[in-house]
């Protein structure tokens, strides 16, 4: 598989998308459509006001659609961790790959880190603190509809 690498920004009626050095391909990511419906999603959650209850459902919609994607986090501060399991990553990029979504409207950002499988047991930054409820939740559901 061919990877390139994405930076960009996206700006849209409601949002902006910043995008830093994201790797696509056609099976990771899919180019900026993708990184769209993603934020679209978020932005839907925000307006109907249940992005809280809808933000496991997106993202395991998200899972569904990118096998790649093999693993999400949740961390305080509106952000995820992503772990993917392409190769060919950059390992002065740690913690650089990253999608952030700004909702100005709604006063919310939120930023997805994108790691390699075999980056996961180095540090993340002492101020990240684990959201497990959601975490796990989102690990159950995964497990049972993504199997």
């Amino acid at each position: 598989m061919i990877y390139s690498v994405t930076t960009k920004n996206i700006a849209k009626g409601g949002y902006t998308i910043s995008i830093e050095n994201m790797p696509t391909s056609m099976e990771h990511w899919c180019g900026d459509r993708s990184f769209i419906d993603l934020a679209e999603e978020f932005e839907l959650g925000l307006i109907r006001s249940s992005l809280e209850a809808d933000i496991v459902d997106i993202l395991l919609k998200l899972l569904g659609k990118d096998k790649r994607i093999v693993d999400i986090s949740f961390f305080e501060g509106d952000k995820l961790l992503l772990v993917s399991n392409i190769r060919n990553f950059n390992p002065d990029n740690f913690l650089k790959r990253s999608i952030k979504m700004d909702f100005s409207k709604y006063n919310r950002t939120f930023e997805i880190f994108e790691i390699h499988e075999d980056e996961k047991e180095r540090a993340l930054p002492e101020d990240w603190k684990p959201v497990l409820d959601l975490t796990n939740k989102l690990n159950k559901y995964q497990q049972l509809f993504l199997c």
